[in-house]
């Protein structure tokens, strides 16, 4: 009877702790799902919500077109080229820029009526491509004022004063502090009296006025060391003095030699010899005079005897 007593109440404890399991496994469904519940709606409305975060809407906008920023990059560039434009008038760029300088300023008047139209993609474009143009043209300046200071130095060389004063003009437009220029527009300023210098030069020359019109042409040198007219000029009339100057000496060595005076001869040709060292005449002139006379020196020696 104890036997079957003890067997009743072991099942029942086996029972009971079935039941007591099977009781905390409700609870534990009835307390923890509504949380994990929760959980899982709050991870959703967080991740709904992430998705219409500012930056994530920046990020859904970039395969739209970005207006603001070509307009900004359409003003940066136009900004540019103003500053590049104001520098180019304040040198004149409107009277010696010419052709290309009107394209430039045609381009930019498009290139501003598509950014009043609010075209901005295409202002962006117009604007880039328009700063390349003035850089361009910009970078020519070099190239450009070499230009006008040879063409200026050359009309020097033919006389026309005028023109060779617009040309240092425009060179000194863009470059004010070039040397080259600046001596230039110096030489323009003598001209007119070097060429007065010249026309008289040239008249005393016709009536054989040679030391006079030398005179003329070293006046005109001096006043303007770079111009090739009043250099030739002067060597022509030194070489034309030089050569009377020579035939002279010779005339008075040969009449003196004919006289049997030789030490007044043996100057004349050794005057004339300096004059002109390569000339051949004038040292047979001499050896002719030496000749002469030791041959009479030994006739007197001769006679005394």
């Amino acid at each position: 009877m104890l036997d079957h007593f003890f067997a009743r109440t072991q099942g029942s404890v086996v029972y009971w702790m079935i039941f007591v399991l099977l009781l905390a496994a409700v609870s534990g469904v009835f307390l923890l799902l509504p949380q994990y519940i929760d959980h899982n709606r709050t991870e959703v409305q967080i991740t709904d919500k992430g998705l219409l975060q500012p930056a994530d809407e920046n990020a859904l906008r970039r395969d739209e077109p970005d207006h603001t920023s070509n307009q900004q990059r359409a003003e940066m560039y136009r900004v540019q080229f103003l500053k590049l434009k104001s520098t180019l008038e304040e040198k004149g760029a409107a009277h010696w820029g010419g052709e290309d300088y009107v394209k430039i300023l045609n381009q930019a008047e498009r290139a501003e009526n598509l950014l009043q139209k609010r075209r901005e993609k295409s202002a962006e474009a117009a604007y880039e491509s328009l700063l390349a143009a003035i850089e361009r043209f910009q970078n020519s300046l070099n190239r450009r004022v070499s230009t006008a200071i040879s063409s200026g130095e050359q009309a020097l060389v033919e006389g026309t004063g005028d023109r060779a004063r617009r040309q240092f003009n425009l060179a000194l437009s863009i470059e004010p502090e070039n040397i080259r220029a600046k001596k230039g527009m110096e030489r323009v300023e003598s001209s007119e009296k070097l060429s007065s210098l010249l026309l008289s030069g040239n008249k005393k020359e016709e009536k054989g006025q040679w030391l006079e019109a030398m005179e003329d042409y070293k006046k005109a040198e001096k006043l303007d060391g770079e111009d090739q007219r009043a250099r030739q000029s002067r060597e022509k009339v030194e070489r034309i003095i030089a050569e009377q100057t020579f035939n002279k000496a010779m005339s008075r060595g040969f009449i003196a030699l004919k006289q049997r005076k030789f030490n007044e001869a043996g100057k004349a040709f050794t005057e004339a010899w300096n004059i002109k060292p390569q000339a051949v005449e004038a040292v047979d002139a001499l050896n002719l005079t030496n000749r002469k006379y030791k041959s009479h020196k030994i006739n007197v020696l001769k006679r005394q005897a």
